[in-house]
C-alpha cells in the first residue's frame, strides 16, 4: 500500500468551542453522545470482570451523556467490542515506559462524522513502585490526533477532523492508573456508503487493517 499515493483528508466543524468541548458535542444530538463524555482524557474503567455485559454501544452513550452534562469522565463498567489488540510501551510521566495494551473498540459513521473509539489499558503491577501511564504525547501533541482512517478502496487518508479554532475533534489522555482502561475517540470526515472496512493507523503500533465500518 504506497501511502504517498493516497489523498489525504480533512474536516472542519462548524463551531467555535474548543477541540474537545463538551458545549459543542452537546449540540451534535444524542446519535453522538459519546463524544461529549470522551472530552478530556476519556472514559475510565477500573480492571477486573466486575462489568454487567450490557450492550456496549448503549452503555458508552449513557456514559457519555451523564458525563457531558457533568463536564467529567464517569467510570465505565460495561464491555466493549474489540475489533484488534496490540500490546506496546508507553510514556510512565518519567524516563521510563509501562506496558500497556491498546484495543481498537469501533469505526462509526454518525451524524455527519466517523468516529474511531479505541481503548488503552495499563498493565503496570499495582504497586508503590508502578504509577501507570501518562500517555499525553503517545497520540499527538496532548491530544489523540494523529490516529489516522486509511480507506485504500477509494486510496484516501483521513485526518482528525477540526472545529473553526483549528482544536482537533479528538481525546485529551491523561493519567492512566495500573489496571485502568481509558477510552479515547476521534472524530473525522464520515466516510463513503462503498467503504465496508478500513486500516487505522495509531502511532506506535502496527496498523490495524480489515476493520469493519458500522452505520
Amino acid at each position: 500500500m504506497l501511502m504517498s499515493s493516497f489523498k489525504r483528508v480533512s474536516a472542519t466543524a462548524s463551531a467555535s468551542s474548543q477541540g474537545c468541548g463538551r458545549r459543542h458535542f452537546l449540540a451534535l444530538g444524542g446519535s453522538v453522545a459519546l463524544v461529549g463524555a470522551l472530552a478530556a482524557c476519556g472514559l475510565t474503567r477500573r480492571g477486573g470482570d466486575d462489568g454487567e455485559g450490557a450492550g456496549a454501544a448503549a452503555d458508552v452513550a449513557s456514559a457519555a451523556a451523564q458525563a457531558s452534562a457533568a463536564g467529567t469522565a464517569l467510570p465505565f463498567t460495561g464491555e466493549l467490542p474489540v475489533l484488534g489488540s496490540q500490546e506496546t510501551e508507553l510514556n510512565n510521566g518519567s524516563a521510563a515506559e509501562e506496558p500497556a495494551r491498546v484495543d481498537l473498540n469501533a469505526v462509526t459513521v454518525t451524524g455527519g462524522f466517523t468516529i474511531v473509539t479505541f481503548s488503552v489499558t495499563s498493565l503496570s503491577p499495582d504497586d508503590d513502585d508502578h504509577e501507570g501511564l501518562y500517555p499525553t504525547t503517545s497520540f499527538g501533541s496532548g491530544t489523540t490526533a494523529d490516529v489516522t482512517i486509511i480507506d485504500g478502496l477509494n486510496q484516501k487518508t483521513y485526518e482528525t477532523a477540526r472545529n473553526t479554532d483549528g482544536d482537533p475533534l479528538c481525546s485529551r489522555p491523561d493519567r492512566i492508573r495500573p489496571g485502568d482502561t481509558a477510552i479515547y475517540y476521534n472524530m473525522y470526515a464520515p466516510l463513503p456508503e462503498n467503504v465496508e472496512t478500513v486500516t487505522i493507523s495509531i502511532p506506535g503500533l502496527q496498523l490495524f487493517t480489515d476493520v469493519a465500518v458500522t452505520r
